[in-house]
């Protein structure tokens, strides 16, 4: 696939399923307090039930926009600056992803108790996030990305 942006798109999306199931399992082990699918819903419907039907659909929805548009960005990122260290800048990508849009820029959007309700689920939402930038990258690489 030669195209960035569907290779960003595609990519992006598979890297924000693997995000979104590692922060389920992380909230069924009993590690974190919170689900990337409650904070996306909240980003969109600020006073939504924890877990109502109208959370889950805003949730996913949510969640899988945004990861394919941030995946588009990595897919660029890839193409600006080649294929060398991939790996290592898809977990800086997510590393960034989770430091400024979500620890910095969320907060004014969806309240605390759902971003930061305890540091374990703040270092296991640090974790999915790196969990994204590594899926996204490989899956960008795996679809033959071009580095024109």
């Amino acid at each position: 696939m030669n195209d960035s942006v569907a290779t960003g798109i595609v990519s992006g999306t598979l890297g924000a399923a693997a995000h979104l199931v590692f922060s389920w399992l992380a909230q069924a082990a009993g590690i974190s307090r919170t689900t990337l699918l409650r904070v996306a819903a909240a980003v969109v419907l600020r006073n939504a039930p924890p877990m109502g039907p109208i959370t889950i659909i805003t949730g996913v929805t949510s969640h899988f926009v945004i990861g394919a548009v941030f995946g588009v960005g990595l897919a660029w990122l890839m193409a600006g600056t080649g294929r060398d260290w991939a790996v290592v800048k898809g977990l800086a990508y997510g590393a960034f992803l989770w430091l400024v849009p979500y620890s910095l820029i969320t907060p004014f959007f969806v309240p605390d108790v759902i971003v930061r309700p305890d540091a374990p689920s703040a270092l296991v939402l640090l974790a999915s996030h790196l969990v994204y930038g590594y899926v996204t990258v490989r899956t960008a690489l795996a679809l033959r990305f071009s580095t024109r």
